[in-house]
């Protein structure tokens, strides 16, 4: 199986059976494999599995974290990548790993099973788990009450991705 087929398959399973909601402990290792620069403290993460926003808790702020899933898949699979909460617009840095590289302004053509996606409403990123002429399926970390939620129609369309992570293997 390869990267691509692995991620999918990660991704899925975190959102068995359609959406999944995770526990502190599923957080930390969230936390763990996206090799964030800051860990939520215990109590953080015990306050997370109530948290109704959508955030978690880490260094003392509420973080969204889609993009740190995203990233734990990556990394999990093989794909070098950190996620960083330092104040810029790059998110994701590299560390050893599959080299990447992040795609603009191409509204998600040329995307691909395995890549994370980015839409800029809410500054949203997902796994790419299909795709087809004219949108994608994900699995999104973040959703509503903290749900990690499969999206398996065609409702994320390729022109709102403003931006997505690739590899090549």
């Amino acid at each position: 199986m390869g990267y691509r087929e692995q991620i999918v398959a990660q991704a899925k399973y975190w959102a068995e059976p359609g959406s999944y909601h995770p526990s502190a402990e599923d957080f930390r290792w969230i936390c763990d494999h996206a090799k964030l620069n800051v860990r939520p403290t215990d109590a953080e993460l015990t306050d997370t599995s109530g948290h109704m926003s959508g955030d978690m808790k880490v260094g003392g702020g509420t973080r969204s974290w889609c993009g740190i899933f995203a990233v734990a898949l990556w990394n999990y699979c093989g794909i070098g990548a950190k996620w960083t909460l330092n104040p810029n617009p790059i998110n994701v840095l590299h560390c050893p790993g599959v080299n990447w590289k992040v795609v603009y302004g191409k509204h998600g053509y040329g995307i691909r099973k395995g890549d994370i996606g980015y839409i800029p409403k809410h500054q949203h990123h997902f796994i790419i788990t299909d795709v087809s002429n004219t949108a994608v399926c994900s699995v999104d970390g973040n959703q509503a009450n903290n749900y990690i939620i499969e999206h398996n129609v065609w409702t994320r369309y390729l022109s709102d991705i403003t931006a997505y992570y690739t590899f090549d293997v």
